[in-house]
């Protein structure tokens, strides 16, 4: 639910486009066959339990990132770190973002088949929905 947001914030500052180089789920295949290059995606991580009594919510997402250029791909997961790590009082879109951060580095996962490089980032965010706001 948070994906959506996250990615349509990311577009609007300029870091890829929703659809062609950000998606949410998997990088989608083109009509050959293979994987969309020089683009990254959105997944759900395992999370800390949400306190569902005060309506507070934790969300791990992790980015991936298929490349062809190693220094690209680095550069991209880069911007996206610097963009959320240690972001604080923030909006989304429905949301309101008490506090994010990377709980590690960017993690570098070598070459898949095609030779493309992998990196992979996770954010946490400390959030509320602001449609439970009474």
């Amino acid at each position: 639910m948070i994906k959506e947001s996250v990615a349509k914030i990311l577009e609007t500052n300029g870091i890829g486009t929703v659809g062609s180089t950000i998606f949410i789920g998997e990088i989608p295949v083109d009509l050959n066959g293979t994987p969309v290059n020089n683009a990254f995606c959105i997944l759900n991580a395992p999370s800390a339990t949400s306190d569902k009594a005060i309506r507070i919510y934790n969300s791990t997402l992790d980015f991936w990132g298929r490349f062809t250029n190693s220094d690209t791909g680095f550069n991209k997961m880069q911007q996206i770190y610097d963009f959320f790590h240690g972001k604080y009082d923030y909006e989304l879109d429905g949301f309101h973002v008490y506090f994010s951060f990377s709980p590690g580095s960017i993690m570098d996962f070598d070459r898949d088949a095609e030779r493309r490089k992998m990196y992979k980032l996770s954010v946490t965010f400390i959030f509320r929905i602001e449609e439970e706001v009474s």
